[in-house]
């Protein structure tokens, strides 16, 4: 009896296995998919709204106050009402604690890290245009292209175009050059951006509108078109699922 009831327990799983498969394959069969529908680009999270600022106090004792059971109650040193990553807004209110003669050790050394966290992205910053300075200067990215394209768009319109050059030279054994042809074309023409959204293509067809990327979807899109040769997704995925 309990071999037998094993044996049922197993057929079961697998019925259930079974049903949900067939209910997947269902609902993500190609006939079932809207290629045409249009979708909107993610929305960025909205921001927890910040709570009031803390009522400035100035300590007016012989020297700094440093003993925290001294300070107001409910008052922290977070400052809750700025932007963690407002670095200029961060430096500004631990100059004005340390005015304030408000726990100026915890305050400075707060400040001289706010300080080098400024100046190494000041240094990014320096590095990120002379790299758009070369990238402006680059004939073959820049004057070759239609004006107007974003920063973002010109370096995937380069990276597209060394990877078209690439099969070109040592050849295409995936059937990929005719998509690579299409989208820079698309690109160029404004047909197409990098938002957030996905595009399938299949031998240099446009198989959909910009649409987020989910899994389910990419099989069957990819199995009704033998996505194992000129089958290519385009886009970012910052939101699939």
């Amino acid at each position: 009896m309990e071999s037998g009831s094993k044996a049922s327990s197993v057929k079961s799983i697998f019925g259930i296995k079974k049903r949900i498969e067939k209910k997947k394959s269902k609902t993500f069969s190609i006939q079932n998919l809207d290629l045409a529908q249009v979708f909107d680009p993610p929305a960025p999270p909205e921001e927890e709204p910040k709570p009031p600022r803390q009522e400035r106090w100035t300590h007016r004792g012989d020297g700094p106050l440093l003993d925290p059971s001294a300070l107001p109650k409910g008052w922290n040193m977070d400052e809750p009402d700025l932007d963690p990553d407002d670095i200029d807004a961060q430096i500004a209110r631990c100059e004005e604690r340390i005015e304030d003669n408000i726990m100026t050790f915890a305050f400075e050394e707060k400040l001289k890290d706010y300080t080098l966290r400024k100046q190494y992205i000041e240094y990014e910053i320096l590095a990120l245009f002379e790299n758009l300075g070369w990238l402006i200067r680059d004939r073959e990215i820049a004057q070759d292209e239609p004006e107007g394209l974003g920063v973002n768009l010109l370096f995937r319109i380069k990276c597209l175009k060394s990877i078209f050059q690439n099969l070109v030279k040592n050849g295409d054994p995936y059937k990929q050059i005719r998509n690579i042809r299409a989208i820079l074309k698309a690109y160029r023409e404004g047909n197409l951006d990098l938002n957030g959204l996905i595009t399938y293509w299949s031998h240099g067809d446009r198989l959909c509108q910009p649409r987020p990327f989910n899994w389910e979807e990419f099989d069957a899109i990819n199995d009704a078109h033998e996505g194992h040769v000129g089958f290519w997704v385009e886009g970012t995925l910052e939101n699939f699922n």
